[in-house]
C-alpha cells in the first residue's frame, strides 16, 4: 500500500503540515513586527525574575535601611530607595510574583467558571439559559473594577480574596464567549449522532463541545490576564488589595504616590512595570489572535 493509500500515514502527515504552518507564521510575524518579539522577551524577563526572585533580587525587599530612605538610583541600589529605605528594585521583582501570579490565577479562575457555566447554559437551552444570561447581563451592567472593589471590601483584603475577586468578577465575560459557539456547535449533526447513540450529556460536553470551543477563547484568556494585572494594580493602589509590607506594583505605586516631589521615581518605576507587562502581553496576544486564524492576517495587513 503506498504512502498516500494508508489513511493513518495520511492523516500524520496533514496534522506534521498544520504544525508546521502555525509554526511559520509564527517566524513569520516575528520576523515582520520585532515589536512581537521584543514583548516575548519583555514577558519572558519579567516571568524569569518573579519565578527566581530570591536569586535575582539584589537586596532583601522588607529589609529597611532609614539611613537610605529615599535615595535615588545610585549607591548600590539600581533604581533608588523607597520611604523606608527598601531598594526599590528587588520590591518591583518581588512585586512581580504577586501582580503577575494574580493575573494568572484569577483569569484560569474566570476561565473555568465562564467557560463551564456558558457551555451548559447554551447547551441545557430553554428557562435555565434565560435565567443564566439575566444574570450574566446584570453583573456586567456592574464596570469590572467597582465589581471587584465591592467583592474585596466585603471578602476582606487578602491575596486569595483579590483573586477570588477578580475571577468572579471577569468570570461573566467567559459565559458569553463560551456560550456563542455551543449554540451553534450543539446544532451540528455529529452532535445529533452522539445523542443518538445513547451518550450521556456529561461525555457530550466534555468530549465533544468543550474541545471545540476552548480554542477560541485562548487567545481571550491571554489578553484577559493583562486585564486583571491591571485590576490587581487598581486595588492595590487604593488600599483594598494584598497589605503591606508584600510587595505588588499595587502598592509600591500607591506608597509612590505621597513622595511625588521628593522621590517621584518610585511611582515612576512601579507604573513602568505595570505599563510593560500589560503592553507586552497585549501584543503577544494580538499575535496570537493573528496565528490561530490566519484569516485575519488578510484583513488587518
Amino acid at each position: 500500500m503506498s504512502d498516500i493509500q494508508n489513511p493513518v500515514l495520511a492523516e500524520v502527515l496533514h496534522k506534521e503540515e498544520i504544525k508546521e504552518g502555525y509554526f511559520k507564521l509564527a517566524l513569520s510575524n516575528l520576523r515582520k513586527y520585532p515589536l512581537v518579539g521584543i514583548s516575548l522577551l519583555v514577558l519572558f524577563s519579567l516571568v524569569f525574575m518573579a519565578v527566581f526572585a530570591p536569586w535575582v533580587a539584589p537586596f532583601d525587599p522588607y529589609q529597611q535601611d532609614f539611613v537610605k530612605r529615599l535615595q535615588p538610583s545610585g549607591g548600590g541600589h539600581l533604581l533608588g530607595t523607597d520611604a523606608f529605605g527598601r531598594d526599590l528594585l528587588s520590591r518591583i521583582i518581588y512585586g512581580a510574583r504577586i501582580s503577575l501570579a494574580v493575573g494568572l490565577m484569577a483569569t484560569g479562575l474566570a476561565a473555568l467558571i465562564g467557560t463551564v457555566l456558558g457551555i451548559i447554559s447554551a447547551y441545557v437551552g430553554g428557562r435555565f439559559d434565560g435565567i443564566m444570561m439575566g444574570i450574566v447581563d446584570i453583573l456586567m451592567a456592574f464596570p469590572m473594577l467597582l465589581f471587584c472593589l465591592l467583592l474585596v471590601a466585603t471578602l476582606g483584603s487578602s491575596l486569595q480574596n483579590v483573586v477570588l475577586a477578580i475571577g468572579i468578577a471577569m468570570a461573566p465575560r467567559f459565559v458569553r464567549l463560551a456560550r456563542a459557539p455551543t449554540l451553534s456547535i450543539k446544532e451540528m449533526e455529529y452532535m445529533e449522532a452522539a445523542r443518538a447513540l445513547g451518550l450521556p450529556h456529561y461525555r457530550i460536553v466534555f468530549f465533544h463541545v468543550l474541545p471545540n470551543v476552548i480554542g477560541s477563547l485562548i487567545v481571550v484568556i491571554t489578553l484577559q490576564v493583562a486585564a486583571a494585572i491591571i485590576a490587581e494594580a487598581s486595588i492595590s493602589f487604593l488600599g483594598l488589595g494584598v497589605a503591606p509590607p508584600v510587595a505588588t506594583w499595587g502598592n509600591i505605586l500607591q506608597e509612590g504616590v505621597g513622595q511625588l516631589r521628593n522621590a517621584p521615581w518610585i511611582s515612576i518605576y512601579a507604573g513602568t512595570a505595570i505599563v510593560l507587562a500589560v503592553l507586552s502581553i497585549n501584543i503577544v496576544g494580538d499575535a496570537l489572535r493573528d496565528i490561530m486564524d490566519p484569516k485575519l492576517k488578510g484583513e488587518k495587513r
